[in-house]
């Protein structure tokens, strides 16, 4: 399910209105069997303890685990998508479920100029595994971006190019591409049509 961008009210004020994302986004993944996690100890690092926005950024959580998390001044049940805006610039702090004993301090700041998405690849031609070109900055995007470099003669490689596969399948909020160092076209082709591992975009470091 997926939650509707929030009226956002101000810190210590009475007025409450609603903004149009303007600015970054920034996305975070509570990921299914995050509680259990909490639960033997583990310490998950899901959104930073102090967090930094300003006026017209966006906010993503997206909760894939079975229970109701707490993150800040948000309530994301389970399978919901939270978005949210911020509106008004104010510091807020609140508990979180998957950091026990700790305060996520959110501080909103003005938005002092016009501020973009973020991105990771520059613009960039690349050959890709079916020897087209193609422009390395197609793959930015709101999801979150897996760079996996890889070579057929890597034995880890190959095992790790399907379950990074599986899980981008499984997980709508994520994206896999595949940087291939040292093979020519031919066996990265060869070897994805036996193995069936490079479904994903997959591009060359030449």
């Amino acid at each position: 399910m997926l939650l509707g961008i929030g009226l956002i009210t101000s810190c210590g004020q009475s007025d409450v209105r609603v903004v149009e994302p303007t600015g970054v986004v920034d996305r975070y993944v509570i990921a299914s069997g995050t509680y259990q996690r909490v639960m033997r100890g583990e310490i998950v690092q899901i959104i930073p303890r102090k967090l930094e926005v300003h006026i017209g950024d966006e906010i993503i959580i997206e909760n894939q685990d079975n229970i109701t998390h707490m993150i800040g001044p948000f309530t994301v049940r389970a399978g919901e998508t939270l978005r949210h805006v911020w509106a008004s610039t104010g510091t807020i702090e609140g508990d979180c479920t998957f950091i026990p004993d700790q305060k996520v301090t959110i501080r909103v700041l003005p938005q002092t100029q016009p501020r973009t998405k973020k991105s990771f690849w520059p613009e960039i031609q690349v050959e890709n595994v079916d020897g087209a070109t193609v422009n390395t900055a197609d793959f930015n995007s709101d999801k979150v971006l897996v760079v996996t470099l890889w070579s057929t003669w890597c034995v880890p490689c190959r095992r790790e190019l399907p379950q990074l596969q599986k899980f981008a399948e499984a997980n709508s909020s994520v994206s896999i591409v595949a940087v291939n160092l040292g093979d020519d076209a031919p066996s990265v082709r060869a070897y994805g049509c036996i193995h069936r591992a490079c479904t994903s975009p997959c591009i060359f470091d030449s």
